[in-house]
């Protein structure tokens, strides 16, 4: 069995799928090997059918973490990367019948994001030191942030050559997908990077530690002139937002990127191309966040 689940990440990556998302199905499908066969000693692919697929959803919902159910989300995504491999293995000639494609994914309530409105993101965005290098750091980091509404690891990513300050725009390289996309750069954003390039990075480049950092291309340097590290950018966001009483995490600066952007009258299709969304369902998500706001307004009425 595991001599097929060796082959599966090969062609994930192939298909430009991230190396979460990759990791997340190796998990997953271990799970299902070792149920496999200690509930049912099956060791061949072609031996497991649609019952067992069902068996195997119920043990993910009752009987997979003994004493504390596991979240319907973690079930939902865990069941679906197993029959995404059926699917893969019914495609490639493996398997004679896809047990999969009768089974529905279990169904699990979206929970709206919650953003924070233009007040308290200004309150965010502007609490930084910016008479310290990293405080500047982090305003432009902020501002970036909530002006293109790119995903953490996206930000994460950026070299100096992806920023234009003068066209004022950004180069997403690789983002979901494996796909590349220009996000504009607010006159804001724009003035903030400059400053943040002109005034801290230079020092944060020159770091005092006494192992030198090699040059860089980094856009965004920690104080050690290293790339900041992808854990850093939630640090600094959560700090800054526990010191005002505020919740929000790196991906909540692109919720609300979006949901502002809609109630200034932004088309939902320009906020998809922003956001690098392929399916547009998945933008109309800040419609029901809309949706929400009107009915608390309303609430308010009663």
């Amino acid at each position: 069995m595991r001599e097929r689940v060796n082959e599966y990440p090969e062609w994930q990556q192939a298909r430009g799928l991230s190396l979460q998302r990759r990791a997340s199905s190796e998990y997953a499908l271990e799970i299902f090997i070792t149920w496999a066969v200690r509930e049912h000693q099956t060791y061949d692919w072609r031996a497991i059918g649609a019952t067992r697929l069902r068996s195997f959803l119920v043990y993910l919902q009752k009987e997979h973490r003994a004493g504390r159910p596991l979240a319907p989300a973690t079930v939902s995504q865990w069941f679906i990367a197993v029959q995404l491999f059926f699917r893969w293995l019914h495609e490639r000639g493996h398997i004679l019948h896809d047990p999969g494609a009768s089974v529905p994914p279990p169904k699990v309530e979206s929970n709206l994001p919650r953003v924070l409105n233009e007040t308290e993101m200004k309150r965010l965005i502007e609490s930084p030191d910016i008479r310290t290098a990293l405080g500047l750091r982090d305003r432009a980091l902020m501002e970036t942030l909530y002006a293109t509404g790119i995903r953490h690891r996206e930000c994460w990513k950026l070299d100096l050559y992806d920023v234009s300050l003068r066209a004022r725009r950004l180069m997403v390289r690789a983002g979901k997908g494996g796909k590349d996309r220009i996000a504009p750069l607010t006159e804001n954003a724009a003035y903030w990077i400059e400053r943040y390039l002109c005034e801290a990075r230079a020092e944060l480049a020159a770091s005092c530690f006494k192992k030198k950092p090699p040059p860089t291309q980094s856009l965004w340097l920690a104080r050690t002139g290293y790339r900041l590290s992808y854990p850093m950018y939630e640090q600094i966001i959560k700090g800054y937002a526990r010191e005002l009483g505020l919740k929000i995490n790196v991906h909540g600066f692109r919720h609300c990127c979006a949901t502002h952007l809609l109630r200034g009258g932004a088309s939902i299709r320009h906020i998809q191309l922003l956001l690098g969304h392929s399916d547009i369902q998945t933008t109309t998500i800040y419609t029901e966040l809309e949706i929400s706001d009107l009915q608390t307004a309303v609430a308010k009425l009663d």
